[in-house]
């Protein structure tokens, strides 16, 4: 059955934030009392989920949502330096040329989001639509799909992260796990998306795709 809404990830799909993820993750591990972290060790950390990480470096549930604002407060400081994902300007510009609704749906800022957009001249976004809990996906794309009374069999959401998977496979609709983000290949694969895929021009390949999705 052919897409017709196409639901993108932020951070680590289409804005190249791992680098600033690092340091700030670095921040807090240091603030936790843990030695500085250095990138063979975040390469480690990127083949862990939120969960693990929260559980192996103890960081309270209770200061999790000042981390994501204090995270957000970050990139809006510097969100001129975030780079796009290689490729994906060329995909999303090829995919609307197909009449797809393409939106947004991230954990990140609106504001940090539109501000992106603008800088990078990425005018594909139907909408965009910002999550203020790392957890609380799937629980939006569920009303979102019920708002908008999309059928989930053409709905299909774009992510780098495992709670991606879990988020789209909780709210029934297919999901494409890209592997230049921020969680490994090998962990992405463990959590069995519809589709994994290397370069951005794959995600056409799989839009176009007869059998699957």
């Amino acid at each position: 059955m052919k897409k017709k809404v196409i639901i993108f990830d932020f951070d680590g799909t289409i804005a190249d934030t791992t680098p600033f993820i690092f340091n700030f993750i670095r921040g807090i591990t240091g603030r936790m009392g843990w030695p500085p972290l250095t990138e063979d060790e975040f390469n480690l950390v990127r083949g862990l989920t939120y969960r693990e990480i929260i559980n192996k470096y103890r960081v309270p549930l209770i200061k999790i949502p000042f981390y994501l604002l204090k995270g957000r407060w970050e990139i809006e400081r510097r969100i001129d330096e975030v780079e796009v994902c290689g490729g994906i300007i060329e995909t999303l510009k090829k995919l609307k040329e197909k009449d797809l609704h393409l939106r947004i749906v991230s954990t990140n800022s609106k504001k940090n989001i539109e501000k992106f957009i603008k800088h990078h001249h990425l005018n594909y976004f139907d909408s965009i639509d910002s999550v203020f809990n790392i957890f609380g996906k799937a629980n939006f794309l569920k009303k979102l799909i019920s708002k908008n009374h999309w059928d989930p069999m053409k709905v299909v959401y774009v992510g780098d992260e495992v709670r991606d998977i879990e988020a789209g496979k909780a709210a029934g609709i297919d999901v494409i796990s890209v592997t230049w983000g921020l969680n490994t290949k090998e962990l992405l694969l463990k959590n069995h998306p519809t589709a994994i895929v290397d370069n951005p021009r794959q995600i056409l390949q799989c839009m176009d795709c007869r059998d699957g999705l």
